[in-house]
């Protein structure tokens, strides 16, 4: 995803179009390492999306997109996507009713951030590892329910995943990570290194870069291998050149 722009008051965000198999469309549960792998590259779009000042509010498996024949997933939808000063209003019953949407987001003139959208990916983790819905948190407010953690859905799950997904789906926003990287980091995902998009030109004029500071290097060590015999101080005089005199010496007498 590339980064938003504005056209006058109007916040851009230009995606990438993808016409294939989305999360939700899964049959099955899938395996912890399968699915933290998709919810860290979401993870870290969400952290440059907040980085811009925005929220995604929607965040569910049917918004998370596969790119085909990769295991690469994008995040798509961000037609709710507003700021983080911009109040919420509340959205539509179908919008707030699924399982991923934090309770703020059916009271409006709350103030969005960060950990919005760290429930609905911790609950769109929820759905990944379960192949269940999470409760809704509407329902979940009411003291007689409670939300059944993951691991006794699918007793695979590790303790830690676990924790980190009741943690993220916390009912108040304050008991939540406050940013999306402390969530990640919770669930043991530090952020990748993403290797530099660069065409082929630019390639080869880094190569060309290093191996112009290999030379030198090498040319500056050859030099000083050169030069070390004229540091090198004078051998002492070998027995044999202080006997030969004195001995021609003792054969005049």
């Amino acid at each position: 995803m590339k980064e938003p722009f504005k056209e006058g008051e109007l916040v851009c965000v230009p995606i990438e179009y993808i016409d294939d198999l989305n999360l939700a469309s899964l049959q099955t549960s899938l395996k912890e390492e399968e699915a933290l792998r998709y919810i860290q590259q979401i993870g870290e779009a969400l952290i440059e999306v907040h980085r811009q000042g925005l929220v995604h509010r929607d965040v569910k498996p049917r918004h998370i997109m596969l790119r085909q024949g990769k295991s690469e997933a994008v995040l798509t939808d961000f037609s709710l996507a507003r700021e983080f000063e911009h109040p919420l209003s509340t959205v539509s019953k179908s919008t707030t009713d699924d399982g991923f949407s934090p309770i703020e987001l059916h009271y409006s003139g709350t103030k969005p951030g960060p950990y919005t959208d760290v429930y609905s990916l911790a609950a769109t983790l929820y759905f990944l590892l379960t192949n269940k819905l999470p409760l809704g948190a509407v329902k979940r407010s009411h003291p007689l329910n409670r939300l059944i953690p993951p691991k006794e859905i699918n007793p695979y799950i590790s303790d830690r995943i676990n924790q980190a997904i009741i943690t993220g789906m916390a009912l108040e926003a304050d008991a939540r990570p406050q940013s999306m990287q402390e969530w990640l980091n919770s669930l043991g995902l530090s952020r990748s290194l993403a290797v530099p998009k660069w065409d082929l030109m630019t390639w080869l004029t880094v190569a060309g870069l290093v191996l112009a500071v290999l030379g030198t290097v090498a040319a500056i060590v050859s030099a000083f291998v050169d030069l070390r015999p004229l540091f090198k101080p004078d051998s002492p005089s070998s027995p044999e050149s202080t006997v030969t005199p004195q001995s021609s010496l003792v054969q005049k007498l």
